[in-house]
């Protein structure tokens, strides 16, 4: 794992650190890879029946649709899995990887080694790394994790967005502001995502574990989510405010009715080591410092519906081809991981 000297050798701001190297040496892009690699699985169920084992109940499908979360009842992860992954998130956090540089400059689509404005308060934060190690590219796929997606969707065809990493190293590890996931994604068309958070150790509430306030998936704008968090004195900065200490910057854009619901506090419902919880795009969530002894580490995995289009020209996502306004998600960056109606059909 990443050792304390080594994040402490990087506790100041930087982001997205390149290494240059001479010469160029090819990685394989594991989106090329449809379907399981055989990393974490060697292969996806064949029958209905097999893909039914892996359905939320239908008081869980209620629960969620009530809150705008519910958590897994049992690991979607193995324990062997969970230290594939853990090796791979530790191999992309360590600043000490000269290779990194040319994952982050070819196949990924962030990478941040410390993404807070704070040394104190130590982030790592990816996104992209699906396609960089195999582990993480079999992840997506897991039944486990797209089967309960698609019934909370709408019993819709699954496709892969995007993914994420979080680590938070002892006694450092900084927050993540309270936010809703669809703030960031307006891009991308209709509202129809799901997020999948996987905890690779214990949460707590000393190491900063995911929480979020009930109900809020209801809170809108006009249709969309709510504004983006300020800082308390008005200024809006996007990127700043989702990764400042200061977890009460979301109430300068709610009501005076939603504040009153969220100064009633989150769940506190922690999740354990190879349990996910599935939350709605508009789930207003949030995770505090890690001031314990050991790490907190999580593997996000973000989903939309089938179907889904761009809402504007433009990169959807670093090292991918642009997109027109209403053309379709898809393709190998955007595969099917599961259809409920045809179960054959990925990619």
């Amino acid at each position: 794992s990443v050792s304390r000297l080594g994040y402490l050798m990087f506790r100041r701001p930087c982001r997205a650190i390149r290494f240059r190297r001479l010469g160029v040496r090819a990685y394989h892009d594991y989106a090329t890879n449809i379907g399981p690699c055989g990393a974490l699985v060697n292969s996806l169920p064949k029958s209905k029946t097999e893909w039914k084992q892996f359905e939320l109940s239908s008081d869980e499908i209620e629960f969620y649709h009530q809150h705008g979360f519910v958590h897994s009842s049992r690991p979607v992860v193995s324990p062997e899995q969970i230290e594939v992954l853990q090796a791979e998130l530790d191999a992309l956090a360590d600043p000490k990887r000269p290779e990194n540089g040319e994952l982050i400059s070819r196949l990924l689509y962030e990478h941040h080694y410390n993404e807070t404005d704070d040394a104190d308060n130590y982030l790592f934060h990816c996104l992209g790394h699906w396609r960089s190690h195999p582990g993480m590219h079999d992840l997506v796929y897991l039944p486990s994790i797209s089967v309960p997606a698609s019934q909370l969707m709408g019993d819709v065809a699954v496709r892969m967005w995007h993914d994420q990493l979080f680590a938070k190293p002892p006694q450092y590890g900084g927050c993540v502001q309270w936010h809703q996931d669809y703030s960031y994604w307006t891009r991308s068309i209709p509202m129809n995502h799901m997020t999948v958070h996987i905890a690779l150790d214990d949460q707590t509430e000393e190491n900063g574990g995911l929480v979020y306030i009930p109900g809020s998936h209801k809170w809108t704008r006009n249709g969309g989510p709510l504004p983006t968090a300020a800082f308390p004195e008005g200024k809006d900065h996007v990127a700043a405010a989702s990764f400042t200490t200061d977890m009460t910057a979301i109430t300068t854009v709610l009501t005076e009715e939603e504040k009153e619901v969220f100064n009633k506090g989150p769940m506190k419902k922690y999740l354990k080591r190879g349990h996910a919880v599935w939350h709605h795009p508009l789930a207003l969530h949030g995770s505090f410092p890690n001031r314990s002894n050991g790490w907190r580490r999580a593997a996000v995995v973000n989903y939309f519906a089938d179907g889904t289009t761009a809402a504007v020209d433009g990169l959807m996502l670093a090292n991918i081809p642009a997109l027109k306004a209403g053309q379709k998600f898809d393709g190998k960056f955007f595969p099917v991981v599961y259809d409920p109606v045809n179960t054959a059909h990925i990619g």
